[in-house]
């Protein structure tokens, strides 16, 4: 899927650009990579979705259940269907888990990153890492789903992880050497400013100057359409390790307009960034659907 907004904070550089442009073949497959920054715990051929009694851990990646799951590789691909193209992969591999208790579903996405991006900036980028669900039991693209099966997508970013655990990045923490120079709030005050921020003057989601979440709920019926979710349910936390992300979300399976409806058999795909690599918008890995089994998942 292929989508990119823009807003007058930069959020054209930094729109999500969902998992494909088109449908293409892509490895899935359980080919282990030892590396430090992911578990070396016993992998599995099969995603499938642990029922849990009780709550989900779908805020915390450290969670000790978590390893008690076997883990799925995932191998990526760059995205090479529309430009601007990855030409080089540096995310070839996410380890993923996932656990649902029959209310929430949760997963735990976890790959090698030997640089911590988590500011946006002129000429920087963040991580990120997304999956991406089917609304529907009937078959839908990867690449942003089609008319009358939407696909729900969730998209974690390293920078807005920042944002909550250290307070909203700015262009002090960005280049702390140069002189910012007066904001246009210091000089006219906030609500005079205002027009000088669009994204947050219009109320764009991904503006938000008061971020709750680190994870971001999206819907898209094709090309073009992709949109934030009226109701935002999802919750998340990523951690860095030092030798890369290990990163826990999650969101409601208890259906809704163009939501994630929790169907025992169904299908999940994925895409990861690199902000280092200068990975954004559709610059990125991916990988094309999988199967992805329920346990517990209502009809």
């Amino acid at each position: 899927m292929s989508e990119q907004r823009s807003d007058g904070e930069g959020i054209s550089r930094r729109g999500f650009i969902g998992l494909s442009a088109g449908v293409v073949a892509a490895t899935v497959g359980a080919g282990a990579i030892a590396v430090s920054a992911i578990s070396e715990e016993t992998t599995t051929d099969q995603l499938v979705s642990h029922f849990a009694e009780g709550s989900v851990p779908a805020s915390d990646p450290e969670d000790g259940r978590w390893q008690d799951i076997p883990a799925f590789d995932v191998a990526l691909t760059p995205q090479q269907m529309t430009t601007p193209m990855l030409q080089g992969i540096s995310v070839p591999t996410l380890q993923v888990r996932s656990m649902n208790d029959g209310a929430q579903i949760a997963f735990l996405l976890e790959w090698e990153d030997a640089e911590q991006d988590d500011i946006d900036a002129m000429a920087r980028f963040h991580d990120a890492v997304a999956v991406e669900l089917p609304t529907a039991t009937a078959p839908t693209a990867s690449s942003m789903g089609q008319s009358g099966a939407p696909v729900h997508i969730l998209q974690w970013r390293a920078s807005w992880q920042a944002d909550i655990d250290r307070g909203r990045q700015t262009v002090e923490d960005a280049f702390p050497n140069m002189y910012p120079g007066p904001r246009p709030e210091d000089l006219m005050g906030q609500e005079k400013a205002a027009v000088y921020y669009p994204g947050v003057y219009v109320g764009n989601p991904q503006s938000s100057r008061n971020r709750t979440q680190p994870v971001e709920e999206l819907t898209a019926i094709g090309f073009g359409s992709l949109a934030d979710m009226d109701e935002q349910r999802a919750v998340g936390k990523g951690v860095y390790t030092g030798a890369g992300w290990k990163v826990a979300m999650g969101t409601s399976m208890l259906g809704g307009k163009d939501r994630f409806a929790g169907a025992p058999k169904t299908q999940v795909a994925f895409a990861a960034w690199s902000g280092s690599k200068e990975n954004r918008g559709s610059r990125k890995q991916w990988a094309d659907w999988t199967d992805f089994r329920i346990e517990g998942g209502s009809a």
